[in-house]
């Protein structure tokens, strides 16, 4: 719990470059499971939110759901979708209906 509150008043004080950088090495590590690497994340230059926003334009219901979490948490409409890095990890297509 502590290690919340440092990373907390951390980002406060470094800003938005603090928490990209959690997020790009949180990427990293989430890589390292088999079942998440296949979904796009563990590129160490890619964001968790760059990830999720690419996986809910894919059509991944779970992943728009932590995407508004998100929005909420961050207080910025589409946080995800504005969050996506086309030219870092996976590749995605937007689903078509």
């Amino acid at each position: 719990m502590i290690w919340v509150v440092i990373a907390f008043v951390l980002g406060l004080v470094v800003g938005k470059a603090f928490w990209r950088a959690v997020s790009q090495v949180a990427n990293t590590i989430l890589g390292a499971i088999p079942t998440l690497r296949n979904l796009g994340f563990g590129d160490e230059d890619e964001t968790i939110s760059s990830v999720l926003g690419k996986l809910s334009q894919s059509g991944c219901v779970k992943c728009g759901l932590v995407c508004k979490v998100l929005d909420f948490l961050f207080m910025e409409e589409d946080h995800c979708i504005r969050a996506i890095e086309y030219d870092e990890g996976v590749k995605r297509r937007k689903k078509t209906n």
